[in-house]
């Protein structure tokens, strides 16, 4: 989202301009609600009394936990890079 921004301004546009400030409202407002979905996703998983789906879920934590290259990914997506 803030590459949008961050385009413009080296592209020598104004980043202030009505079209830019929209497009980048659309693609903000377009992330929340994906996110929204996600935490909804997560509460579910977490929240469970399925005992199947507590240990597929514990046995998943632990898997990335062991995998550096996969706990990377998930650590750079949860800080939104």
């Amino acid at each position: 989202m803030t590459g949008l921004l961050i385009e413009a301004k080296q592209s020598g546009l104004d980043v202030g301009s009505p079209p830019l400030l929209a497009r980048y409202q659309r693609t903000a407002a377009a992330g929340q609600f994906g996110d929204a979905g996600d935490d909804r996703w997560l509460d579910r998983l977490f929240s469970t009394n399925n005992p199947l789906l507590r240990l597929a879920r514990d046995l998943g934590i632990a898997a990335v936990d062991r995998t550096r290259p996969v706990k990377r990914v998930f650590m750079r997506q949860a800080m939104g890079v």
